[in-house]
């Protein structure tokens, strides 16, 4: 999910550069491959396919009013960042940092891309042990104050949700290889 936002996220950025090609024209995607980016274009939508519906499938609101988060200071300590980061390498057991999780015709990115963070630090926190996946399908169904299902929610409200009262696990549509666990915390 996450690549597919950040390559949907290139293609409008680079429509400016060629404004009359129409964005899910063979020629576009061939304009595209002919940018050696680090990806490869190709078809996910058929050519007649209304831009509404592709829009629909971005479904992440922003709130109004900003969160009431607080600010974290860290020291400088002299070290130099490195040049590149790649997750997969660091924690390269932790299965679910390689994952891409679909979303399929729904705007859930928001729940799909929540739930894969979730799985991602549960793995990373167990030393990479656990390869639990966190359930995008409980937070997009289950969490009343996240938002509104396939039209859209809130990131944030998905991580109190999973903080406050937990959230079960499950993979993809149809996998088998995940445990069945739950995790609430109950408030009394």
């Amino acid at each position: 999910m996450r690549i597919v936002f950040v390559t949907f996220a290139t293609l409008v950025s680079c429509v400016f550069t060629q404004p009359q090609l129409h964005l899910l024209s063979d020629e576009y995607i061939e304009h595209l491959n002919s940018k050696n980016l680090p990806w490869k274009a190709g078809r996910n939508f058929d050519k007649d396919t209304p831009l509404s519906h592709i829009k629909g499938l971005l479904g992440l609101k922003h709130k109004e009013t900003p969160l009431n988060l607080e600010t974290v200071y860290h020291e400088d300590n002299g070290e130099e960042l490195p040049k590149e980061f790649d997750a997969r390498k660091q924690w390269s057991k932790c299965e679910s940092i390689r994952e891409i999780r679909d979303q399929s015709g729904c705007g859930s990115c928001w729940a799909v891309s929540s739930a894969s963070a979730m799985s991602d630090r549960v793995c990373i926190h167990s030393d990479q042990k656990s390869q639990l996946r966190i359930s995008a399908a409980d937070i997009l169904e289950c969490c009343k104050t996240c938002g509104e299902g396939c039209n859209g929610g809130y990131i944030d409200e998905a991580f109190y949700y999973w903080n406050d009262l937990g959230v079960v696990s499950g993979g993809e549509f149809n996998t088998t290889d995940v445990s069945i666990y739950i995790e609430i915390k109950f408030i009394l």
